[in-house]
């Protein structure tokens, strides 16, 4: 009887230690899996990409610049943390007011947005285009 019961509230007592140090690892999993996740996903809540048909077309106009620009996509959704090059939200701009671009090189950008958790990608356009539409 007794021993029994000693023995049940020890196995008792090392279940709710457990249970203490499994909700402590659940924490830091979740605290380690929210600063693995990208700035966008962070700050805009990124959960879908769409491109629109202007940006393929002038994926196929910049062809030259392909992978250049594929890399630039990948970083500006993979960075952790704010990018000037990669996440700078445009500001007192008629025609690109509100959006993000990501600098290619010192003349192409990307131009995107976020709406509902969706990133589109809109288009790429050369730093020239982006000055002339002010």
């Amino acid at each position: 009887g007794k021993l029994m019961e000693l023995q049940s509230l020890v196995d008792e007592r090392s279940i709710l230690e457990k249970v203490e140090e499994l909700k402590a690892l659940l924490v830091e999993l979740k605290i380690r899996s929210d600063q693995e996740k990208s700035f966008l996903v962070k700050k805009y809540g990124v959960k879908k990409i769409e491109y629109s048909a202007k940006y393929i077309e002038d994926l196929k106009k910049y062809a030259g610049n392909y992978k250049l620009i594929k890399s630039t996509e990948f970083k500006l959704l993979d960075a952790k943390d704010y990018r000037k090059n990669y996440h700078e939200l445009i500001k007192n701009h008629r025609k690109y007011e509100k959006y993000l671009h990501a600098r290619i090189n010192n003349n192409l950008r990307i131009m995107y947005k976020i709406e509902r958790s969706t990133l589109i990608f809109y288009e790429i356009i050369t730093k020239n285009e982006f000055d002339s539409t002010r």
